[in-house]
């Protein structure tokens, strides 16, 4: 047997847990799925077993079990507990079960999710602005601040991380939100280079043996090709230190 072979243990783990996973799929004994909801070890395994008990009242008490107690790190977690995750949050819509999770989930990422479905948007954004005040991820700042319901707040921590981010997805999501950010993409136009600024693209070219080709792209000048603030443009003109965006912002300047 193929199976015989295998000798990653990493490997067999795997095989073996998606076996696991296809018997509790079939499983119909509500004691067992509770039990196996309520005390397995693994999160996969009890989201799993939870989604298929009938009483409501048992499976929203696990699912705030569950989640609340989601991994820490649940933003690296594998593509199969955060797709479990969101399935439990797009069947729930128990206010009281999404604000328990909001505030006392371990996972800020998982916090975010419910917060995010509050229907209380002063509840909502007072979560989020507590997750964004509190958390040591740049990224979960970010995500925090694209779901807060006062659009001040979320601008004001977008140029925070405009002025201090050295994070490419980050800077790279913000410049391409379009033009209606002007204040931070006349922040990220007037940065000294660094490597979260400046990176290599792959791109559909097909000319070239693959069909692609790698350019290599500088934030600030995509930030400065997006300012229409023609008081935003004249400053950077005047006062930032890189010589080819004070040019690119002086010849804008005279094309307006």
């Amino acid at each position: 047997m193929a199976a015989d072979k295998l000798n990653d243990q990493t490997v067999i783990a795997e095989i073996a847990k998606e076996w696991i996973l296809s018997a509790v799929e079939k499983l119909t004994d509500q004691t067992i799925l509770i039990d196996i909801a309520e005390n397995h070890a693994d999160e996969s395994f009890r989201i799993q077993a939870a989604k298929k008990i009938e009483n409501s009242a048992v499976k929203k008490r696990i699912y705030a079990d569950v989640l609340k107690g989601t991994s820490k790190h649940y933003e690296n977690e594998n593509s199969y507990i955060k797709s479990n995750v969101l399935s439990i949050f797009n069947e729930t819509t128990d206010q009281n079960l999404l604000i328990e999770i909001a505030e006392y989930a371990c996972s800020e990422g998982v916090r975010i999710m419910a917060a995010e479905r509050i229907t209380d948007k002063c509840l909502s954004q007072k979560i989020l602005a507590d997750i964004a005040a509190n958390t040591k991820s740049e990224f979960i700042e970010y995500i925090a601040s694209q779901s807060m319901a006062n659009k001040g707040e979320a601008q004001s921590i977008k140029i925070a991380l405009a002025k201090k981010s050295q994070n490419t997805s980050i800077l790279k999501d913000m410049v391409r939100e379009g033009e209606g950010n002007q204040q931070v993409l006349a922040v990220i136009a007037t940065r000294t280079l660094h490597d979260g600024l400046c990176f290599a693209e792959s791109y559909y070219d097909p000319d070239s043996h693959n069909n692609m080709s790698e350019r290599r792209i500088d934030l600030r000048y995509e930030a400065m090709d997006k300012l229409t603030s023609k008081e935003a443009i004249a400053y950077i003109a005047q006062n930032t230190e890189d010589a080819d965006i004070r040019k690119k912002a002086r010849d804008k300047l005279n094309n307006l």
